[in-house]
């Protein structure tokens, strides 16, 4: 196997606690995250606590490689901490040669246990990259308990060679059965008495934290299947409720980080812990107890809680699977709470939006500021509105889910998303809070977040005007009109009465109200059953049925409809999917095609960050509709109720096309 790969992860279980781990990354690819931490925003350092330090060149076919870093699993509070301390001792190039970590615990007779351990014994294997660095180092101790866990401080190498460098480990159990263990790694000059090192100064250490977890496990099969078909796959199924899934984790701070992944004898998956914001990552190893062969890739890498997303194909048959291993958080903690602060004048007569404040007693080494809630192991009990509750709203949505069930259902969905953290902070955004939002794509910039305060209050203060129009037109169809929020994002017709709709995109085919795309209307146009006979122009055609505003909604609208279908479980997809349209169909089926294949959550895509760098502009044009939606469909909680509706005839030149089509009534 070459050294771009992994050499081997063995991981054995019988009442015992074993990780090998090999690291097989060219160390000119490795290094330290570099950006200070008090000159990055919190998002930023947010980052930097849930990666190592390390990273890994990925190809992928490319000229240039991308660098992409290695991250921890969980327990980020004790990595942080260990990191911090050991920050200025920590041996950089030894981390990176560490190949394997095996750690065995047993009671004083030297039987294997998984609770309560009274010893430990600790086997790391080396690279040897300079002389004097041995290829093994390997220690033996008797536990301490102390407070809630247990520890072994000083421990000596074993079988030290004149000529090496000697080591001794320190190890910190985090509770007791040793679920967490801390391991630090101290080198020492050659020819050192480790009898005496309590008065030499070690000259490198590294730090290594252990994990060992039940993940809970969940399996998909593709939305282009009725059902999983593979033996292995439906051997799986069945024992999501039957089987505990085991896995153990190594985590090197300045190193790399690797997780095995065992469910009974059915799978196992060796996989390294890479960022999964730009790309896929391949599984080193997938084991199986039949003979058909599977590869894998890591599709989702939540750090925070050492959560992960695995997808599985059948080499012969190519059917493919998604695994969900969810871990629970083990470093739980007190919520904080987000209240919307009282408008300072009497209601009616405010000028300012009310904007929730997060308020957390906890004290934190996060940079202040109001959107720290983007760490998951930080996410607020959020005080917002009420789906049920009675509010003033831009667009009036019929509930009713024997006439309109669909209707029902999206709104349902997008009010749901009112108290998600990430939504709230796009919310925050668009009130006027300052400072960016959401995510910078692969070029390392921000685009398609909300553009203020101004540009929402002028949204509100015009589409009034077309509302109506709009609510008449998505009912025959069945579509919420709250999709009218898209009219915010997509052109500066509900802005702006003078708008030209006749005007094309300077970068696209994209016109009117809508910006859809020649390619999409063509497509629309041909999907729909019986055909509506929609005049679609390759020119700036005065007669195009997308620059009348009812016509191009109801074009829109029947997109929309079709979006909705294909992505029942969550609409919030179905926005971002409209943002990437099928005129585009390479585009399109690059950005959409990475969340369309499951169902997938948008929640859990950003929870998993699953390409999301990669897809990042498209993610942040979905968090600033939803919420828009929030307070568009909650004027009053928002404080915004106040805005006067500026009547005009401007709309009315282009409301409808005389010789277009229209369902009947309109």
């Amino acid at each position: 196997m070459s050294e771009t790969q992994f050499k081997a992860f063995i991981f054995q279980l019988s009442h015992k606690l074993i990780l090998i781990i090999s690291l097989t990354t060219s160390l000119a690819a490795c290094g330290p995250d570099q950006n200070p931490i008090g000159k990055v925003n919190s998002d930023e350092y947010l980052s930097t606590q849930r990666r190592t330090g390390n990273t890994k060149l990925i190809n992928q076919g490319q000229q240039n490689p991308i660098a992409v870093p290695y991250t921890i699993s969980g327990s980020q509070k004790i990595f942080n901490n260990m990191r911090h301390e050991m920050e200025s001792v920590t041996d950089v190039l030894l981390a990176k040669t560490i190949e394997s970590v095996i750690i065995t615990l047993t009671d004083d007779n030297g039987e294997r246990v998984t609770k309560a351990p009274a010893r430990a014994e600790i086997s790391v294997q080396l690279k040897s990259v300079h002389a004097g660095l041995p290829k093994k180092l390997n220690f033996s101790a008797k536990l301490t308990k102390k407070d809630q866990g247990r520890i072994a401080t000083g421990i000596a190498q074993s079988d030290i060679t004149p000529s090496n460098f000697p080591f001794t480990a320190d190890l910190k159990c985090h509770e007791d059965n040793c679920r967490v263990i801390e391991v630090r790694l101290k080198k020492y000059p050659v020819g050192t008495n480790l009898a005496k090192v309590t008065s030499i100064t070690p000259f490198g250490q590294v730090g290594i934290l252990y994990r060992f977890s039940y993940p809970k496990m969940r399996i998909q099969h593709s939305r282009d299947t009725d059902g999983l078909k593979g033996e292995l796959f439906t051997e799986l199924e069945k024992s999501v409720n039957t089987s505990q899934p085991i896995r153990t984790s190594v985590v090197v701070v300045n190193g790399p980080s690797y997780s095995n992944i065992q469910v009974e004898n059915i799978l196992e998956l060796d996989t390294e812990l890479l960022d999964t914001e730009e790309t896929s990552i391949d599984i080193t190893s997938v084991k199986t107890r039949g003979s058909a062969k599977f590869d894998g890739k890591l599709k989702g890498n939540d750090p925070s809680s050492g959560s992960l997303i695995v997808d599985l194909k059948d080499q012969s048959t190519q059917e493919i699977a998604r695994l969900y291993f969810e871990e629970e958080d083990d470093e739980p903690t007190a919520s904080p709470t987000l209240t919307p602060t009282a408008p300072t004048q009497p209601k009616g007569k405010s000028s300012s939006p009310v904007i929730p404040v997060i308020t957390d007693s906890r004290s934190t080494s996060i940079p202040t500021t109001t959107s720290s809630n983007s760490d998951s192991n930080r996410t607020p009990t959020i005080v917002a509105p009420s789906p049920n509750t009675a509010n003033k709203t831009l667009f009036k949505v019929k509930l009713d889910a024997t006439a309109l069930p669909e209707t029902t259902r999206v709104s349902t969905a997008f009010a749901n998303y009112a108290t998600d953290p990430q939504v709230q902070k796009f919310v925050r955004s668009w009130l006027g809070e300052p400072g960016q939002v959401g995510c910078k794509n692969t070029k390392g910039s921000y685009q398609n977040t909300p553009q203020g305060l101004a540009t929402l209050t002028q949204f509100l203060t015009y589409t009034p005007n077309v509302a109506p129009h709009l609510e008449r037109v998505v009912e025959k169809v069945d579509v919420t009109p709250e999709v009218g929020y898209l009219l915010l994002l997509e052109s500066g017709y509900s802005k702006n009465p003078s708008y030209p709709t006749q005007e094309r995109s300077s970068r696209s085919t994209a016109l009117g109200p809508w910006q859809i795309l020649i390619g999409t209307a063509l497509d629309i146009r041909k999907g729909t059953n019986p055909v509506v006979p929609f005049q679609i122009f390759k020119n700036n055609d005065p007669r195009d049925d997308r620059t009348y505003f009812m016509n191009s909604t109801y074009m829109a609208s029947l997109y929309l409809e079709n979006l909705f279908d294909q992505f029942k479980e969550d609409p919030a997809l179905a926005i971002l999917a409209y943002h990437g349209g099928p005129g585009s169909a390479a585009q399109a089926e690059r950005k959409t095609s990475t969340y369309s294949q499951f169902n997938t959550s948008l929640s859990e895509i950003q929870k998993y960050n699953i390409q999301t760098k990669t897809n990042c502009n498209f993610l942040n044009y979905t968090y600033t509709f939803l919420a828009a939606r929030t307070i568009g469909q909650n004027l009053e909680f928002y404080g915004l109720d106040n805005i006067t509706p500026a009547k005009t005839d401007a709309y009315k030149t282009r409301l409808k096309s005389p010789n277009g089509t229209l369902p009947a009534g309109l």
